[in-house]
């Protein structure tokens, strides 16, 4: 943590250091190895208790969880009544001072499986495990460690058979739901009452019966407690009534994983997070906790958005008309990073180096680390052009948020490809992203010619970068929330399911009343901010088709300068060298240009191709890639234009904007 972070921390958290939702909770996909390995999640089991539950996504196999407290020897199973079973051949809890969870066997991580994974630690004001001996006392007083009064509570018996009784604070006192069955809530008192330091269970068999022992779940609700001051949410628990249409509810954060179950009738519970996939206008994954199906992706049941979620038509476990639907929603990573590398990751490869059997272009590639140019980090964006000499195709750019197969290609006019396409990528993976791209056009993992390709992946993160979604509404003054926790410096908008519209990029220097266009051109288009300067919390748009048609669907990238970290600024060309600070301390990585009053390319250079003091590679937005000239070179504090570049980046009296990450 730096020393700025450290201060505020103990003014805001009486001298604790901040705690984040990154420390606490954690979704992690994996894919088995039949072999013993660390889950590294970032999550400290070790130091706190806490709760990890599993799922093989691809197939009938049961839910298992386990929490520090019974340990792996009472494993439970969500989608059935059954007393906990002995797990610990295959799952252990880490040893002081480490982090995440140890596999061993083919059990829980089988190859050629494929697992999700939801960590929850426990922190006061987010989660906390509490097991007792049950003694048939009615009203029962129980103390928990939340500080807060959970709005959520899951108990089940663990050395026998019972079902999951669950207290969701929309239902009240009087009535409970089952979390391995799809029944609608039942009457019964047996969860009784909760404070911020205790809760009151019944005499139940559920919750309460001498000589059985219960392990309780408790989930926190709007309670403070977390980023850099301690008092943002992390966690909500509320509740919805479906209409049947579109419903959007409102959390005050946006949400990476959300429980949601219909209340009113016999529909399953459901669990969504942005790892496995919830794609803006496409299909959503989802898996079940009362049963033992398979992940299922065949439909478009909900969008996260910048302060909540969006249920969509027609599916009745989601949105039907006059039903009560009760929800657990988390909030998505919020840290501030400290570093380029946490956010970028430059990648430079041929085909060859990628193929891994017979060489054909139906291969599949993983960029997942080591030599193949892992990130380090989900990845968010990930930016690929094919840098052969005979290329003529821009950047292709594919984002999380809207999903697999949604390239948009710079400088481009065209939609996103229609569907999902098996051939344009994924984002299903902890580090890095699915190369599996064999088409004619693109060549991203083709042999033929072994071509030569730069990959960029990027990484959303608080006061640096966001990707946001919206639905124009032609109306002036439509203002758009975003997550990026700081002004946007620099802006770029494109309708996605249109080829009508062209990418449009604001930039501070060029200000609210201009816009320039991805295509060489300069900047003077007028009006699309509405002459309206974006806030921390949201943009502003004119009512122009090119950022804000009732009939299109956008995406906006947004940037932010943050200190060692990444820069969004602009020079002045003088015909010598410019030496441009940006405030790194080892240079920059990453170094986008362009000239913004007159035309010219937007220029491209990366540490991966090589910034040195001599030749360096750069592509441009257009697509092409250039070797032998020096037009940057490499400065400590950010990069050095040099007197050798063209007009483009450094006429005399010129003014030019980048974008430069450390």
């Amino acid at each position: 943590m730096s020393l700025s972070k450290a201060l505020t921390a103990a003014a805001g958290n009486a001298g604790g250091e901040s705690l984040y939702v990154e420390d606490v909770f954690s979704t992690y996909v994996y894919e088995g190895n039949n072999a013993a390995r660390t889950i590294a999640n970032g999550i400290a089991l070790s130091d706190e208790d806490g709760l990890v539950w599993l799922k093989q996504r691809g197939a009938t196999d049961s839910h298992v969880l386990f929490d520090t407290v019974n340990g792996p020897q009472k494993s439970l199973t969500s989608n059935d009544t059954a007393a906990g079973a002995d797990y610990s051949s295959y799952l252990s809890f880490p040893s002081a001072g480490t982090t995440g969870w140890n596999l061993a066997g083919a059990i829980l991580n089988g190859t050629g499986t494929s697992w999700a994974s939801w960590t929850f630690r426990k922190a006061e004001k987010f989660f906390d495990v509490v097991a007792y001996d049950g003694n048939s006392v009615e009203g029962r007083v129980l103390n928990h460690s939340l500080n807060s009064t959970p709005k959520f509570i899951i108990i089940k018996a663990t050395d026998g058979s019972s079902n999951w009784t669950c207290h969701h604070t929309s239902l009240g006192f009087s009535k409970v739901l089952y979390l391995n069955s799809n029944s609608a809530q039942d009457n019964g008192s047996r969860i009784q009452a909760a404070t911020d330091n205790t809760f009151t269970v019944s005499s139940s068999s559920l919750t309460n019966s001498s000589a059985r022992s219960y392990v309780a779940y408790l989930f926190a609700h709007n309670a403070g407690g977390f980023g850099d001051d301690g008092s943002e949410n992390i966690i909500k628990c509320g509740s919805y009534t479906g209409n049947a249409s579109e419903r959007s509810v409102s959390l005050g954060f946006e949400p990476q994983w959300v429980l949601v179950k219909n209340a009113d009738n016999t529909d399953d519970w459901w669990i969504a997070d942005n790892m496995r996939g919830v794609v803006t206008g496409g299909n959503d994954a989802f898996i079940k906790p009362n049963k033992n199906e398979s992940e299922d992706s065949g439909a478009d049941y909900i969008d996260f958005n910048a302060n909540g979620f969006t249920v969509k038509t027609g599916y009745g476990i989601v949105n039907e008309s006059g039903s009560k639907y009760i929800y657990v929603a988390i909030r998505r990573p919020m840290k501030t990073p400290e570093s380029g590398t946490e956010v970028f990751s430059p990648y430079a490869y041929q085909d060859a180096t990628l193929t891994s059997g017979s060489g054909t272009a139906s291969n599949r590639t993983i960029i997942n680390g080591g030599s193949n140019g892992g990130s380090g980090f989900p990845v968010d964006q990930f930016w690929h052009q094919k840098t052969s000499s005979n290329s003529s195709y821009g950047f292709h750019i594919f984002d999380r948020i809207r999903g697999k197969g949604q390239a948009l290609i710079t400088p481009s006019y065209s939609a996103s490809p229609a569907g999902d396409s098996a051939s344009n990528g994924g984002f299903d993976f902890q580090e890095g992203v699915d190369v599996e791209y064999n088409g004619a056009m693109y060549y991203y993992n083709s042999n033929a010619g072994n071509r030569s390709h730069i990959s960029y992946a990027f990484k959303r993160a608080s006061k640096v970068f966001d990707i946001v979604t919206y639905t124009g509404n032609a109306t002036a003054g439509h203002a758009v929330t975003h997550n990026l926790q700081a002004i946007p410096e620099m802006m770029f908008v494109k309708a996605y399911n249109t080829s009508n519209e062209a990418h449009w990029v604001y930039h501070k220097t060029t200000g609210n009343a201009a816009s320039l266009l991805v295509s060489g051109d300069g900047s003077g288009y007028g009006g699309l901010w509405n002459n309206t300067t974006p806030n921390d919390t949201t943009f502003t748009l004119s009512s122009s088709a090119a950022v804000n048609s009732s009939s299109y669907k956008y995406v906006a990238w947004l940037w932010a300068t943050l200190d060692g970290v990444t820069k969004v600024g602009s020079y002045s060309g003088t015909g010598s060298n410019v030496d441009v600070d940006c405030g790194f301390s080892a240079g920059a990585r990453f170094v986008l240009i362009k000239r913004s009053d007159g035309d010219g390319d937007w220029y491209v250079w990366d540490s991966a191709r090589g910034i040195v003091a001599g030749n360096d590679p750069y592509v441009i937005f257009e697509g092409g890639s250039v070797t032998n000239t020096d037009y940057i070179d490499p400065l400590s504090s950010g990069f050095t234009v040099t007197s050798s570049a063209p007009a483009a980046l450094n006429a005399s009296g010129g003014t030019y904007i980048f974008l430069a990450i450390a």
